[in-house]
C-alpha cells in the first residue's frame, strides 16, 4: 500500500470542487485508491482555519473530514511534540510520497 503525505493544499482541493486543482486530487485519489495517508496536526489545524471563513456548511465539511481521517486505519495523523515549533518533521527518503495537488 502506497503512502502518501497530504498537505492542506490536498485537502482544500479534495472538498471543494470549484478549486483549481480539484480534478488533480480526484484523479490522485482514483490511482491510488488504497493509500495510506500520512497528514501532520498541523496541517489539519490548517484545513480547519481555511474553512473556518467559508460559512457554517464549509466548517462542518472540515470537521467531518478530520473525524473521518481519525477514524481511517488507512490514515496516521502525526501528532507534533508539544515545543517543537523550531524541530523538523523528517521522513526517510522513498518512503513518503507527496501529495500535493
Amino acid at each position: 500500500m502506497p503512502t502518501v503525505f497530504a498537505d492542506t493544499a490536498y485537502y482544500v482541493a479534495v472538498l471543494i470542487e470549484q478549486d483549481e486543482l480539484h480534478d488533480r486530487a480526484v484523479a490522485f485519489d482514483a490511482e491510488l485508491p488504497s493509500q495510506r495517508t500520512v497528514p501532520t496536526d498541523a496541517v489539519l489545524v490548517e484545513v480547519l482555519a481555511y474553512f473556518s471563513r467559508r460559512g457554517r456548511a464549509a466548517r462542518l465539511v472540515a470537521v467531518e473530514l478530520v473525524d473521518a481521517l481519525e477514524a481511517d486505519p488507512r490514515a496516521t495523523i502525526i501528532h507534533r511534540p508539544p515545543n517543537s515549533s523550531s524541530r523538523a518533521l523528517t521522513c526517510t527518503a522513498g518512503e513518503l510520497t507527496m501529495a500535493t495537488a
